[in-house]
Formats: structure tokens, sequence, C-alpha cells
């Protein structure tokens, strides 16, 4: 009678000691919400046994435990979550800086090469090519300097 009552659950005339042991071979094998059934049950019935009391502290205790793990798991993950999330967030900005000093690079490369070519331009254009005149008598001048009449080349250079 008194294992058909475990297993079936049926309560009439359970002692207080049957109670407990149900509850007991629930809680031993994790099954702490049908232990908590049986140990309210039996303390309905009961409310003076000792080992009920006692088994019903332990249940409590177990479910503070179990509470508090899982209360320490979320904010583990919760931590681990906002580790990753930063991690992710300083590797964004790690590229994007990365990304903008290449954009920086390029802007500087094409600044310094617009400036080469505005100073070659500028240089061009001060370097005005000689006239038609000026040519003639620098071709002059250099006759003169062939034949040693450098006094002559001067006056007509100058």
């Amino acid at each position: 009678m008194v294992v058909s009552g475990l297993t079936t659950g049926w309560s009439w005339g359970q002692s207080a000691q049957e109670y407990f042991d149900q509850g007991a071979s629930q809680y031993i094998d994790g099954q702490f919400e049908g232990a908590r059934s049986a140990v309210i049950e039996g303390l309905a019935k009961f409310p003076t046994d000792e080992k009920l009391k006692m088994l019903w502290e332990k249940l409590n205790q177990k479910k503070e435990e179990q509470q508090k793990q899982e209360q320490q798991k979320q904010e583990q993950e919760k931590k681990e979550q906002q580790k990753q999330q930063e991690q992710e967030q300083q590797k964004e900005q790690q590229s994007e800086q990365e990304k903008n000093q290449q954009d920086q690079q390029q802007q500087d490369q094409q600044q310094q090469q617009e400036q080469n070519q505005e100073d070659q331009d500028k240089d061009k254009d001060e370097r005005q090519e000689p006239s038609e005149y000026a040519k003639k008598l620098k071709a002059i001048a250099d006759d003169l300097v062939a034949q040693f009449k450098f006094d002559q080349a001067l006056e007509i250079m100058q």
C-alpha cells in the first residue's frame, strides 16, 4: 500500500512518515516540485511533524540555491554579452579609425599631388620662352664669344 501511494499520489490515509518518504524520494531524484507538493500536502495534515518541517526547510533552501544559481548564470551571461558587445564596438571603432586614416592618407596624397602639379604649372608659367628677338641677340653674342670678343658680347646682352 505504501508503494502504490508513492507512485500514484494517492494520499488517503497516509501517515506523516509516508509524506516525508515520498517527498524525500522525489528530492533525491531531483524532482523538487513533486517533493514540494508532497511536503505541502503532508504539512497540511501534519503541521507539527518535525521531519516534514525540516524537509520543507531543505526544499526552500534548495529552491533559493537554484534561484541564486539561475540569477548568477543570468548575470554571467549578461556580463559576457556586454563584454562581447564592447569588443564588437571596439572592433568597429578600430575599423572606422583605420578607414578614416586611410581616407586621410589618400586625401593628403591627393592634395600633395595637386600641390606638386600646381608648383610645376607655376614654374612653367614663370619660365617664359624667350622671344625671337632675344634668341637672335643671344646667337650674335655667342658668335662674338666664340671670336673672343667678350666686351661686345656683353654689350649686346645688356
